[in-house]
C-alpha cells in the first residue's frame, strides 16, 4: 500500500479522512499547513499528497509549487470548499492529479485509489 500525506488545517476533516484511509492500509502522514507538509516531504518520500487549497503559512497551491520546485514528483489532490477557476489554472500546469470540490458526490478513498492505480501502471 502507499502512503499519503493529508494536508488540511480543519483537525476534524483531517482526522476523518487519516482514519478512512487507515482502515483502506493507507500508511498516513498528517501535516496543518504546507510548511509543515513540506518538512515532511523533504524527509519522507510520500507519493501520494492530499491537500487543502486554503490554509494559513502556506496555501495548498503554494506547496505543490514548491514541491515541484524542488524536484518532488508526488501526485497531488487539491481539494476546496470554493473551487475557482484561477485554482484549477494554476495547478494544472504543475502537474496536478485531481481537483476535488470539498463535498463532491466523488469520495477522498475513490481518488485515492485512483491515484494508486495511476502510479502502479507507471511503475509497471
Amino acid at each position: 500500500m502507499n502512503a499519503v500525506l493529508i494536508v488540511e488545517d480543519n483537525l476534524e476533516l483531517r482526522s476523518l479522512t487519516a482514519r478512512i484511509l487507515r482502515q483502506q492500509g493507507f500508511e498516513v502522514f498528517e501535516a496543518n499547513h504546507g510548511l509543515e507538509a513540506l518538512e515532511l516531504l523533504t524527509k519522507q518520500e510520500i507519493p501520494i499528497v492530499l491537500s487543502d487549497v486554503k490554509m494559513p503559512t502556506m496555501d495548498g497551491l503554494q506547496l505543490l509549487q514548491e514541491h515541484r520546485r524542488r524536484g518532488g514528483q508526488s501526485l497531488f489532490v487539491l481539494f476546496s470548499g470554493d473551487l475557482c477557476r484561477d485554482q484549477i489554472n494554476h495547478a494544472v500546469p504543475l502537474g496536478i492529479f485531481e481537483f476535488l470540490e470539498k463535498g463532491s458526490s466523488t469520495s477522498v478513498l475513490e481518488v485515492v485509489r485512483a491515484a494508486e492505480r495511476y502510479l502502479l501502471r507507471r511503475v509497471s
